[in-house]
């Protein structure tokens, strides 16, 4: 049985990736005269990454369905697949209000995907769904899951036909105790990339503050130098991160400790590590 969401019929999607190509195609044409090439060629890189997202999740929510089979019930989004099998799911209801918060992931008109929080629960929320109102909740040990079917009803008694609910409290699986982020293998390692990258990029200001007295430090839309300065102004570059690790390595351990597989909660560590490489190749395109 198939049960295809709600079609996103409004053209917004389309106007904002239309709205990212040209944001795109702007900052690449404002920086093709830059000098230093490398710069230049990162962010096509980074712009054509994002403008590459975007495409993706919209296509994934138009192509968003769900699933009620024996085995359980599949959410489709993009490239993935997500089975909740029956035994797994304790409860199953509708919510006109689910109060939920974006953690990472997408939240824009028509297109909700990835992990939330949810008021009042201690669970993580996943959500695959085209709106954040009259969602269908279901309830794993683990998880909180929110899906946005065509019918709820027609949907509620298709699952019914398989799913026989828990007879009580006793038929909940005990909570597991999971390793924090710095305990598994990716965590440690991304965390450890992100501070000798940062010590790095340090060391190489500081080896630039004792050997050059005035460097170029802007440059405009001819790729012509306008301002030189002392280098110890590059240390400012480093505030991105120092300000980003310290928040994003606590909310990576709170997706690890809620049951998200480590590896996914350690991806949020290539932010930070992203930043100091962008600025790293930055400050070498600058000497």
């Amino acid at each position: 049985m198939l049960n295809k969401t709600r079609e996103v019929q409004h053209s917004w999607d389309w106007i904002f990736l239309g709205f990212m190509l040209a944001v795109s195609g702007g900052v690449i044409w404002l920086t093709y005269q830059l000098p230093q090439k490398v710069l230049f060629g990162l962010i096509v890189v980074t712009m054509g990454g994002l403008t590459g997202y975007i495409y993706y999740a919209i296509r994934s929510t138009r192509g968003l369905t769900y699933e009620v089979e024996r085995a359980g019930i599949t959410i489709n989004y993009g490239f993935k697949k997500i089975l909740i099998p029956y035994q797994d799911i304790l409860a199953l209801e509708v919510k006109e209000r689910a109060g939920l918060t974006r953690l990472a992931g997408n939240e824009w008109p028509g297109s909700y995907s990835g992990y939330f929080s949810e008021r009042r629960e201690k669970k993580l929320a996943i959500v695959y769904a085209t709106e954040l109102k009259n969602l269908i909740k279901i309830e794993t040990s683990d998880f909180n899951y929110y899906i946005s079917p065509q019918d709820n009803k027609r949907f509620m008694e298709k699952v019914k036909l398989y799913w026989n609910p828990p007879s009580g409290s006793d038929d909940r699986p005990p909570a597991v105790k999971r390793p924090h982020i710095w305990q598994t293998g990716g965590g440690i390692l991304l965390i450890f990339l992100n501070l000798m990258a940062l010590v790095a990029m340090a060391a190489y200001i500081n080896h630039l503050a004792q050997t050059v007295d005035q460097m170029p430090m802007h440059y405009n839309f001819r790729g012509e130098v306008d301002r030189y300065g002392s280098p110890q102004e590059l240390y400012f570059m480093l505030i991105g991160t120092i300000i980003v690790l310290p928040i994003i390595v606590p909310i990576s351990d709170m997706l690890a400790r809620r049951g998200i597989p480590p590896y996914e909660a350690a991806r949020l560590l290539y932010i930070p590590l992203a930043i100091t490489v962008f600025m790293g190749v930055v400050i070498m395109s600058m000497v």
